[in-house]
């Protein structure tokens, strides 16, 4: 590499038609063996993906590529799209604006909610923005209602996952058609929440109610 130092490593193999006493010298780079994406060394198991590897701007006119806390960063300053961090299970409510809106859990993941304004409505969509797509462990719970319309419109469904190398997702998972949406003047409202992948199992301890002189014999057992 210009400007730097390469360390070598010297590799001797016997050669060909050559006695065991007679070997060949060869010169490998070690950067050489580092990852193309970060330029660490790798080391063992280095079949894997690397935690460092890329994810993508969502903007088709921005070439920007880098981990997922970057891409953050550089939604926020570049692009100026809002992020809200969010807690497994709980529900959050969006502003049912068209525009890209990064969702961020405490555990560092990433959700991009999509809304577009389409003829019939609006069309909402979300992906976990992972560097390797893999099948998604996470569900998504969205709904709307509004008084003034008399309605409601609920979804639930596994999140997709994607770099956004190829840009956004196709198509959408909920659709609220445009005659059904109505501002009460308090801004038209989403309510969101991604279902914790991991829940913790609460476990109840057993009320045991005490015979009584009715009953002597009658043991009751509440979970």
């Amino acid at each position: 590499m210009d400007g730097g130092t390469t360390s070598k490593r010297r590799v001797g193999a016997p050669g060909e038609g050559e006695s065991s006493g007679k070997r060949q010298n060869a010169t490998m780079g070690m950067d050489a063996l580092d990852c193309p994406v970060c330029f660490h060394p790798l080391r063992p198991p280095i079949y894997q993906e690397c935690p460092s590897a890329p994810c993508f701007c969502p903007a088709s006119s921005c070439s920007f590529a880098g981990p997922t806390d970057a891409l953050l960063e550089h939604s926020a300053s570049q692009h100026k799209w809002p992020c809200t961090t969010i807690n497994y299970s709980e529900d959050v409510e969006l502003c049912l604006e068209p525009g890209l809106h990064f969702l961020r859990t405490k555990d560092r993941e990433i959700f991009l909610l999509n809304v577009a304004l389409e003829p019939y409505g609006h069309a909402i969509s979300v992906v976990c923005i992972q560097p390797k797509a893999i099948n998604s462990k996470f569900k998504c719970r969205m709904s709307y209602g509004s008084f003034l319309t008399n309605y409601y419109q609920r979804s639930v469904y596994k999140i997709r996952s994607s770099s956004l190398s190829d840009g956004l997702p196709k198509g959408y998972n909920l659709i609220l058609p445009k005659d059904e949406i109505a501002d009460d003047g308090k801004g038209t409202l989403l309510t969101f929440s991604i279902d914790d992948p991991n829940p913790k199992v609460k476990v109840r301890e057993p009320i045991c109610l005490k015979p009584t002189p009715e009953r002597p014999n009658c043991y009751l057992v509440v979970t």
